[in-house]
């Protein structure tokens, strides 16, 4: 018998590992587990020492290395037994017939012949009572929305929680009218910290779910009962699974063509919901016909409206409408932002600069720089003399402070530079009329107004 207990030395490496918590009732048995590692297991002296609520340390017993030897506490002797599994690195503690005073959080430690325990476990929460716990809640599961098909079947659940012991519980189901079902399924327990849970659950027909039809679920347990109503779950409002984007008109096909055309971009995460999707326009709340593009992407969809311009800057309200497969119509409406904002009042400048390339040069490179106020869609194009306008080498708006930059950049022969042949490089954005002339920047090797900028390439 063990004249007294030393308590923990701390070193590193060596563990002891217990088996989890349990709740038992009087006359039941229990074995405790404990796994050793970072020492030799099979050399070493092991105990079980526990300690009650409120009460000081209890041996109860202990075991040589090889099993030759065990001695018990004289409280525990015939009910309770200590092993091992030398090549398992496990030690056993067998409890019989637990009474309530067994309710104490057990150690398995190593014994030396110094008389202390150098190793110790972190303990194992024994509890040992005749308390019988009610459920603390029941709840009612039922499925998100309802059957598509009448005849579907849809699986209603019932979670009855914080009760003891495991076998405490049992469920009843009954339907709208009051009657009892049979057909259901009830799970066995499921043990959580020192009380219990159980599911059960019912099948039924989609049309007999919905609407005033509900199920009851009671869960019985000793000296009562707790009932709940399960019930459809109410379906929100269907969100989009679709994005729609409304482009305002091009400066090139206003300025070149004087017709406005506009896109409607559908996108989505799901094929089958884009290619479903249909797309309509409407100008004024007039119908028209838009034009489906072809798309490689599958998650995009796209159609064009092309009108006169005219017709585009006195139109109220453009408004182009997707009707999605399985959700509600989408709608996103424009209108011409025309007028209040005058090319000539300085909101679009431009000037054109000549760079010639290396010390025998055929071509020169007529640069036109545009600064916009407002609005990024800027459409550059060039002429030479009284002849047609054409396009240069435009680069993507570039925004330094309040202004968006655009250069556009132009071919010309050296000959025709030299015979003071006159270029222009006219710009346009989206928000121009119809009747409204675009800024234009004329240039010349007579006029002079250029800046020439020669460039070696070596």
């Amino acid at each position: 018998l063990r004249m007294g207990l030393a308590w923990i030395k701390c070193v590193a490496g060596q563990t002891l590992t217990q088996s989890e918590a349990a709740v038992k009732k009087p006359g039941e048995s229990h074995r405790l587990t404990c796994t050793a590692s970072g020492f030799t297991f099979s050399s070493s002296w092991m105990s079980w020492i526990r300690q009650p609520p409120g009460k000081p340390l209890e041996w109860t017993c202990e075991i040589k290395d090889d099993s030759s030897s065990i001695d018990y506490g004289s409280s525990f002797k015939g009910r309770f037994t200590i092993s091992r599994d030398n090549n398992k690195n496990q030690l056993y503690l067998q409890m019989n017939n637990l009474k309530d005073e067994d309710t104490a959080v057990y150690y398995c430690a190593r014994y030396t012949h110094c008389d202390y325990f150098d190793y110790w476990g972190k303990g194992t929460q024994v509890t040992v009572t005749t308390a019988q716990t009610a459920p603390t809640s029941v709840f009612g599961l039922s499925p998100c929305g309802s059957g598509g098909d009448a005849a579907e079947l849809l699986s209603l659940g019932c979670l009855a929680s914080g009760y003891f012991p495991a076998d405490s519980v049992t469920f009843k189901w009954t339907d709208a009218g009051g009657n009892s079902v049979s057909d259901f399924l009830q799970y066995p327990s499921v043990k959580s910290g020192a009380t219990y849970s159980a599911v059960s659950q019912l099948q039924v027909k989609a049309a007999d779910f919905g609407g005033e039809k509900s199920y009851k679920c009671t869960a019985v347990y000793p000296g009562g009962q707790k009932t709940e109503e399960v019930k459809p779950t109410p379906v929100p409002p269907q969100k989009s699974c679709l994005n729609v984007i409304l482009k305002n008109p091009r400066a090139k096909e206003l300025f070149n063509e004087k017709e406005a055309v506009l896109e409607c971009v559908v996108t989505g995460e799901n094929e089958a919901d884009v290619h479903n999707a249909t797309i309509t326009w409407k100008v004024n709340s007039a119908e028209k016909k838009g034009t489906d593009q072809k798309e490689s992407n599958p998650l995009r969809k796209s159609s064009l409206l092309s009108i006169r311009a005219d017709e585009w800057e006195s139109a109220k309200s453009v408004e182009c409408s997707v009707m999605q497969k399985n959700g509600p119509r989408l709608r996103k409406t424009i209108k011409a932002k025309t007028g209040g904002k005058s090319l000539q009042d300085g909101s679009l400048n431009s000037s054109i600069n000549c760079f010639h390339l290396g010390p025998n040069y055929k071509w020169l490179q007529l640069v036109c720089l545009v600064n916009v106020s407002f609005g990024s869609d800027v459409y550059v194009a060039w002429k030479k003399g009284e002849g047609s306008y054409e396009e240069g080498l435009t680069g993507e708006p570039v925004k330094t402070g309040s202004f968006n930059f655009v250069t556009s950049i132009f071919s010309i022969s050296r000959d025709d530079w030299d015979k003071g042949i006159n270029f222009s490089c006219a710009a346009a954005h989206s928000f121009l009329k119809s009747n409204e002339s675009p800024i234009s920047k004329s240039t010349s090797k007579s006029h002079g107004n250029s800046f020439e900028c020669p460039t070696e390439i070596s």
